[in-house]
Protein backbone atom coordinates (compact mmCIF):
# COMPACT_ATOMS: atom_id res chain seq x y z
CA UNK A 1 0.00 0.00 0.00
CA UNK A 2 1.59 3.28 -1.03
CA UNK A 3 1.76 5.93 1.65
CA UNK A 4 3.47 9.29 1.63
CA UNK A 5 4.53 11.37 4.62
CA UNK A 6 2.90 14.75 3.88
CA UNK A 7 2.73 17.67 6.27
CA UNK A 8 3.31 15.43 9.29
CA UNK A 9 0.76 12.76 8.32
CA UNK A 10 0.92 9.48 6.39
CA UNK A 11 -1.36 9.83 3.38
CA UNK A 12 -2.58 6.80 1.46
CA UNK A 13 -2.85 6.98 -2.33
CA UNK A 14 -3.31 4.71 -5.34
CA UNK A 15 -2.30 5.12 -8.97
CA UNK A 16 -4.03 3.24 -11.79
CA UNK A 17 -3.66 3.27 -15.56
CA UNK A 18 -0.88 4.30 -17.87
CA UNK A 19 2.03 6.20 -16.30
CA UNK A 20 2.54 8.35 -19.39
CA UNK A 21 -1.17 9.23 -19.70
CA UNK A 22 -2.80 12.49 -18.65
CA UNK A 23 -3.29 12.51 -14.86
CA UNK A 24 -6.84 12.45 -13.49
CA UNK A 25 -7.26 12.93 -9.73
CA UNK A 26 -10.44 11.85 -7.94
CA UNK A 27 -11.09 13.45 -4.52
CA UNK A 28 -13.68 11.93 -2.16
CA UNK A 29 -16.23 13.54 0.13
CA UNK A 30 -16.30 14.03 3.89
CA UNK A 31 -16.18 10.83 5.92
CA UNK A 32 -15.40 8.67 2.91
CA UNK A 33 -12.33 7.48 0.96
CA UNK A 34 -10.92 6.91 -2.48
CA UNK A 35 -13.07 3.77 -2.62
CA UNK A 36 -15.93 6.07 -3.64
CA UNK A 37 -14.46 5.93 -7.14
CA UNK A 38 -14.04 2.14 -7.47
CA UNK A 39 -16.55 1.89 -10.33
CA UNK A 40 -15.03 4.81 -12.26
CA UNK A 41 -11.38 3.75 -11.97
CA UNK A 42 -11.41 0.84 -14.47
CA UNK A 43 -13.11 2.95 -17.12
CA UNK A 44 -10.94 6.05 -16.74
CA UNK A 45 -7.70 4.06 -16.24
CA UNK A 46 -7.96 2.95 -19.87
CA UNK A 47 -7.08 6.48 -21.02
CA UNK A 48 -5.76 8.32 -17.93
CA UNK A 49 -3.28 7.98 -15.10
CA UNK A 50 -5.86 7.86 -12.29
CA UNK A 51 -4.83 9.01 -8.81
CA UNK A 52 -6.94 8.31 -5.71
CA UNK A 53 -6.05 9.89 -2.37
CA UNK A 54 -7.50 9.16 1.06
CA UNK A 55 -7.52 12.52 2.81
CA UNK A 56 -6.03 12.71 6.29
CA UNK A 57 -8.54 11.38 8.79
CA UNK A 58 -10.17 9.21 6.12
CA UNK A 59 -9.79 5.71 4.70
CA UNK A 60 -6.30 4.26 4.97
CA UNK A 61 -4.57 7.58 5.77
CA UNK A 62 -3.53 8.45 9.31
CA UNK A 63 -6.09 10.08 11.55
CA UNK A 64 -4.29 12.76 13.59
CA UNK A 65 -6.09 14.86 16.20
CA UNK A 66 -6.67 17.78 13.82
CA UNK A 67 -7.69 20.44 13.10
CA UNK A 68 -8.74 19.45 9.59
CA UNK A 69 -9.04 22.19 6.97
CA UNK A 70 -9.77 22.34 3.27
CA UNK A 71 -6.46 24.14 2.72
CA UNK A 72 -4.69 21.35 4.63
CA UNK A 73 -6.35 18.69 2.47
CA UNK A 74 -5.31 20.67 -0.63
CA UNK A 75 -1.71 20.84 0.64
CA UNK A 76 -1.70 17.08 1.23
CA UNK A 77 -3.04 16.52 -2.29
CA UNK A 78 -0.32 18.73 -3.79
CA UNK A 79 2.30 16.81 -1.77
CA UNK A 80 1.09 13.52 -3.28
CA UNK A 81 1.10 14.99 -6.79
CA UNK A 82 4.60 16.42 -6.25
CA UNK A 83 5.77 13.00 -5.02
CA UNK A 84 4.35 11.44 -8.19
CA UNK A 85 6.01 14.19 -10.27
CA UNK A 86 2.65 15.38 -11.58
CA UNK A 87 2.74 19.11 -12.33
CA UNK A 88 -0.81 19.40 -13.71
CA UNK A 89 -3.88 17.19 -13.73
CA UNK A 90 -7.59 17.06 -14.27
CA UNK A 91 -9.23 17.06 -10.83
CA UNK A 92 -12.68 15.68 -10.01
CA UNK A 93 -14.09 16.24 -6.55
CA UNK A 94 -17.23 14.96 -4.85
CA UNK A 95 -18.67 17.26 -2.15
CA UNK A 96 -15.69 18.06 0.13
CA UNK A 97 -13.46 16.86 -2.72
CA UNK A 98 -14.90 19.66 -4.85
CA UNK A 99 -13.97 22.16 -2.14
CA UNK A 100 -10.43 20.76 -2.10
CA UNK A 101 -10.21 21.00 -5.90
CA UNK A 102 -11.41 24.62 -5.74
CA UNK A 103 -8.82 25.40 -3.04
CA UNK A 104 -6.09 23.87 -5.20
CA UNK A 105 -7.14 26.06 -8.12
CA UNK A 106 -7.18 29.18 -5.94
CA UNK A 107 -3.78 28.37 -4.43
Amino acid sequence: MPHLQANGTRIYYEVHGKEAATPLVFLHGLGSSGQDWELQVPVFAEDFRVVLIDMRGHGKSDKPAGPYTVSGFAADTIAVLDHLQISSAHVVGLSMGGMIAFQMAVD
